[in-house]
Order: C-alpha cells, then sequence, then structure tokens
C-alpha cells in the first residue's frame, strides 16, 4: 500500500513540473517582440516599474503587457500604459515590430515628437489611443490599418491637413477622435468611404470652409462633433442614426436648418456662438426625440415664437437660449408648459417683464438661470413648490420688495441630494470670472454647486433667519442689494456653505460668532455696510481677507485694524438686534495683521467660488454694476484665454 501512495505522487508531482514548465514556456515573450519593447523603452526618458534589459526575460508580466496566452507563440497582442503620467520621451519605430498586436494605448502621458510612420502600417492594430499628450507633426497620407476601430489621437499638436483618406485602407474604423489638436484647411471629401463609422469628432481645430456632403450622408454615425473651429455655409445633415451634433464655436449664418427634426434619434444639440438669425423654425415641433440644445450667442429673435414652438419638444431637459432676444419681453403666456424640462437658461438677452407665471408649470426644474437681464417686480412666492430646483440665478436685474421666504422652503436645498441624471451630454460647461481666473471645467450641469444667487439687484428688508435650514447650500450671494437688519446667528445651519457674500447691503449689528462653526466656508464678505464690533476669530475666520471686512467699524486681531480693550469676545457673540444696537464702537489705529493673515489673504480672495454659475452664457458683458459679473460660457478649453 505504501509503495502504491508513493508512486502516485511522483506521478503528481511529474504533471506539476510539467505543467510548470510549459506554462513558463507559454508565458516567456517571442524573441521578435521583446528586442522591438526594449527599443521601445530605450527612447523613453523614464524607467517603467518591472521593465528590465536582462535577457533572457518574460515580458509578458510586464506591466502594461498583455500576451496571446493560450497560444504557444507568446507574442504580445496588448501595451496599456495609459494614464501614467510618467511616461515621456520619443515614439520608436520599432513599436511596428510588434506585428500581431491589438491594442496600443499610451494616452494621458507626455510623449512628444513626431509619430513614426509604420504605427499606420499595422496588420492586427485595432485600437489606437495616443491622446492627452505632447505629440506633433503631420499625419501620413498613407494609412493602412486594415483592422483599426478606434483612432484616436486627441489632445495633442498635430497639424497640417485632416487625413480624409484614412477609410481607403481603413473600412473598419468605427471611432475617430482628431479633436484638440492644430489641424488646418478644409475637410476634403473621403470621410465618406467611413461607412461603419459611429463616432467622429473634429473639433478644436483650425478647420475652415464648409462641410461636405459625405459626412452627412454617413447612416450609422451617432456622435458629430466639429465645435471650435471656423466651418460655415449650409447644413443639411441627413443622418438616421445621428444622437449627438455639436457645431459649437464656428460661423455658420443664416436661418436655423429646418430639416434637424428629420434626424430621428437626434437628442443633444449644440449650436451654439454662431450667426444664425431670424427665428426658430415651425419644423422643430416636431422635433420629439430633443433633449438638449443649446442656441446661445446667436442672433435670433422672437422668445414668444420660439418657446411657443419648443414647449411641443415633449422631451426636451435642457434648454440655454443665452444672448437672444434682444430687448424683447419674457412671455407671460400662462398656457405655456415644458413637460420635462429640468434645466432653462436665458441669460443676458436684455428682457424685460417679470418672473412669468409659466414658469411655475414645471414642476420638474433643476437649474434656473435668468440672470443679466432688465426683470422687475418681486421675487414670487411659489418658488417654494419647486421639489427640486437647486440652483437658482436671478442675479443682475432690477427685483424689488423683500427676499421670498419660499427660497428657505426649497426641499432639494435642506434635505434632498439631486442630480440630473445625464439630462445634458459631455458637452463642456464652464463656470467663469470674467477678467480673473481663466474658469473651472464642469462637463456635467449635475455637478455644479446648489446655489442661490440674488446678487445685483434692489431688494431690501432683513435677510430671513430661515436661511439656516438650507443644509445642502452651498453658494448664497446677496451682494450689491439694500436688505437691512442684523445677520442671523442661524445662518451657522447652512452647514454645507462654501461661499457667503452679504457685501454691499445696509446691514448692522455684529458678526455673529456662529458663523465659525462654517468648517467648509472658503468664501466670506460682508464688506461696505454698517456692521462694528469685533470680527469673530478662529475657524474660517483666520483665513479670510481683511478685504471681506472693510467698508465698515469692524475690528480684529488678525485685520487690519486691532480692537481696542473695551471690545471682547462677549461683545461679539450678541448677535440679537436689540444688542447689536447697544455696541458702537469707532475704530482707531491702523496695524499691519500678521503675516498668516497676508499669506491666507493672497491664497484665498480668488477661490474658485467666487459667483459661481453654470457655463453656458456669454463671454461679452456689460458692466452695468460695479463690479464684474461671472457669466456662464461655452469655451473652448485649449485656445480660449481671454
Amino acid at each position: 500500500m505504501g509503495a502504491r501512495n508513493c508512486w502516485v505522487m511522483v506521478a503528481i508531482l511529474g504533471f506539476w513540473f510539467q505543467a510548470q514548465f510549459l506554462n513558463s514556456q507559454n508565458l516567456t515573450c517571442n524573441p521578435k517582440d521583446w528586442t522591438a519593447l526594449q527599443e521601445f523603452m530605450g527612447n523613453l526618458t523614464t524607467k517603467l516599474q518591472g521593465w528590465t534589459t536582462n535577457s533572457p526575460a518574460d515580458c509578458c508580466e510586464w506591466e502594461g503587457i498583455t500576451c496571446d496566452i493560450p497560444s504557444s507563440s507568446g507574442r504580445v497582442i496588448k501595451l496599456e500604459l495609459s494614464r501614467k503620467r510618467l511616461l515621456s520621451g520619443q515614439l520608436s519605430d520599432s513599436l511596428a515590430g510588434l506585428d500581431q498586436l491589438k491594442t496600443l494605448n499610451l494616452s494621458n502621458n507626455f510623449l512628444k515628437g513626431s509619430l513614426p510612420m509604420s504605427l499606420f502600417h499595422m496588420p492586427k492594430l485595432e485600437l489606437l489611443d495616443l491622446s492627452n499628450n505632447d505629440l506633433d507633426g503631420t499625419i501620413p497620407e498613407s494609412i493602412d490599418l486594415p483592422s483599426i476601430q478606434t483612432l484616436d489621437i486627441s489632445s495633442n499638436s498635430f497639424n497640417g491637413s485632416l487625413p480624409s483618406h484614412i477609410c481607403v485602407n481603413s473600412t473598419r474604423i468605427r471611432n475617430l477622435n482628431l479633436a484638440v489638436n492644430y489641424f488646418s484647411g478644409n475637410i476634403l471629401p473621403g470621410f465618406g468611404n467611413c461607412s461603419s463609422l459611429e463616432q467622429l469628432f473634429l473639433g478644436m481645430n483650425d478647420l475652415t470652409g464648409g462641410i461636405t456632403e459625405d459626412i452627412f450622408h454617413l447612416q450609422i454615425l451617432t456622435i458629430l462633433g466639429l465645435q471650435n473651429n471656423n466651418f460655415h455655409g449650409k447644413l443639411n445633415p441627413a443622418m438616421v442614426s445621428l444622437n449627438s451634433l455639436n457645431l459649437g464655436t464656428n460661423k455658420f449664418n443664416g436661418p436655423l436648418p429646418d430639416n434637424l427634426p428629420l434626424c430621428r434619434q437626434l437628442k443633444n444639440i449644440n449650436l451654439a456662438r454662431n450667426n444664425f438669425s431670424d427665428q426658430i423654425p415651425e419644423s422643430f415641433r416636431e422635433f420629439q426625440s430633443l433633449s438638449f440644445l443649446s442656441l446661445s450667442n446667436s442672433s435670433l429673435h422672437n422668445i414668444s415664437s420660439a418657446l411657443q414652438i419648443l414647449q411641443h419638444c415633449r422631451n426636451l431637459t435642457t434648454l440655454v437660449l443665452t444672448l437672444n432676444f434682444r430687448n424683447e419681453t419674457l412671455p407671460d403666456d400662462p398656457n405655456l408648459h415644458f413637460e420635462k424640462l429640468k434645466v432653462l437658461v436665458i441669460v443676458d438677452c436684455g428682457l424685460n417683464g417679470s418672473i412669468p407665471q409659466w414658469l411655475r408649470n414645471i414642476s420638474s426644474l433643476q437649474l434656473l438661470d435668468v440672470s443679466w437681464n432688465h426683470l422687475t417686480g418681486t421675487i414670487p412666492p411659489w418658488f417654494g413648490t419647486y421639489r427640486d430646483l437647486f440652483y437658482l440665478d436671478l442675479s443682475n436685474n432690477f427685483f424689488t420688495g423683500e427676499i421670498s421666504k419660499s427660497l428657505t422652503e426649497l426641499p432639494s436645498l435642506i434635505y434632498r441630494n439631486v442630480t440630473l441624471e445625464k439630462s445634458s451630454p459631455d458637452f463642456p460647461f464652464f463656470l467663469r470670472i470674467i477678467g480673473r481666473a481663466r474658469g473651472l471645467q464642469y462637463n456635467q450641469v449635475w455637478s455644479f454647486p446648489p446655489t442661490l444667487d440674488l446678487s445685483h439687484n434692489l431688494l431690501s428688508g432683513p435677510i430671513w433667519s430661515e436661511f439656516g435650514n438650507l443644509r445642502k447650500l452651498h453658494v448664497l450671494n446677496l451682494k450689491f442689494n439694500r436688505l437691512s437688519g442684523p445677520i442671523p446667528g442661524s445662518l451657522s445651519g447652512m452647514i454645507s456653505l462654501e461661499k457667503l457674500d452679504l457685501s454691499h447691503n445696509h446691514l448692522s449689528g455684529t458678526i455673529p460668532s456662529s458663523l465659525k462653526s462654517l468648517t467648509f466656508l472658503s468664501s466670506f464678505s460682508v464688506a461696505y455696510n454698517q456692521l462694528h464690533g469685533k470680527i469673530p476669530s478662529g475657524g474660517q475666520f483666520e483665513t479670510f481677507p481683511s478685504s471681506s471686512f472693510e467698508g465698515n467699524n469692524l475690528c480684529g486681531d488678525l485685520h487690519w485694524v486691532r480692537c481696542q480693550g473695551g471690545i471682547t469676545d462677549e461683545d461679539d457673540q450678541k448677535d440679537s438686534p436689540k444688542s447689536s444696537g447697544m455696541n458702537k464702537y469707532f475704530v482707531q489705529g491702523m496695524v499691519p495683521g500678521i503675516l498668516f493673515g497676508t499669506v491666507s489673504s493672497v491664497l484665498c480672495i480668488n477661490l474658485y467660488f467666487k459667483d459661481l454659475i453654470p457655463k453656458f452664457l456669454s463671454k461679452w458683458h456689460k458692466n452695468r454694476m460695479h463690479v464684474p459679473p461671472m457669466k456662464m460660457v461655452m469655451k473652448n478649453p485649449k485656445k480660449d484665454q481671454d
């Protein structure tokens, strides 16, 4: 019995050693591939962890390498070193030696120089992604990638003409991304050969001329991005599968194309920042697939007709009409009804009138921006009925009366977390401070911070203590109004608050010390009011610049005016209207703040939540008020520096 068990153990060990040996043989990469990878590594200026120059070496176990394991050849089929951000140097011509390679992904690195011509002659390659590097040069006339399905060289510095001939020998290509480069000239005929093309991105280049008809006849194309170029001429889309069309920031002019509704699958349209004129075509009534529409920065007129037509787009969730309908009147037709609208942006149109009653019917509204118009009247009490409204901008108008208490009752700012559930496509949105920083990008509307912006109006009366109930609010901007009375200590209940601006009003009393508990507060101003007493110390108040408190009778140990001996912390804690009227101190002496306060001032004065607004709106602005506003703009993140 013992001998039998011994032979069984010997057999098992034999099989195990054989399996290990065969597995080792299968994992050892082909010598030809090993040589190609050695040359590739030699052209890099950074070392790759785990890669070695020792021979023999099993390159199939190197990071980013996938070999054809089931076969006995051990050929490299994938080279994926995306998002390393430490990978720098130039691409080696030796990569063409990986003749079984199916995937080459070196995106999001610091590679530079021109592309080896041999990369465009790899018979097995299905995916080539070199996006987000520092590569330059031209794309060759001869491209022979018979297996290629995805080609992405976006966000580099390639120049010259577009490779419109790419599909002559690469007929299987489905996704082509040449955006954010420096390609120039006209689009030449040839893309019509790309019969398998589903996504085409040519945006953010220096392309000119018209769009060739063969592009508009790509029958299975779902996404077409041509934004931020210099295209002009007629549009004649006939793409039955098109889902997303981005032609923003070009030079198209004349009436809007009335045949767009013929694209029955088209959901997302960006035609902003062109020279379209006239009215919205009647044919748009039949646009039942439409979900996202931006027509900002054009020369459209007749807003009443536009809204009458667009209300028939039953699936419309996002509508942007900024910088159109100059000096018209916002219609007050009670019969207007937008069944599914979540985002409405009508900014800087110089519109007259008041907040219309039909807005009350849009129960699904989540973001409303009608800033920079000439709207008058009071803020209606029915705003509190919006269950999902989390972003409201009524700034830079002429609203009067008290702040509607209904704004302190918005459920989405008290206890609910609201998101827009992808109501907008991946068209870029940017928050922008005019005359200041370049701006911050938010790719989705639902990434905007919950905001109430009532600044630059003629509002009067108190700041309601009930604002403290808005636990989800991130930005409260009430500056440049005529508000009076004390600052409620209950504002400390806004525990998510990041920006609070109460400057340029008629507020009195002291700054409540309870505001020190707002641990996320990064931007704060009560400048130019009638406040007095000691500035609270501790918490975020250690970081705010002196400019946040100027124009008052305030003092503080970390600020430009030190408090006199008679002013104590107890004085600072008296927040009621009665106690705030008893303490009137006149500041004497001017002492520089300590170094910490000075450095903090520089760091904090331009914090990114300065006057947050969604992006769409124009980059052309008027100085109707005393300070430059933030505007929503559609912007080229690579080239627009203004």
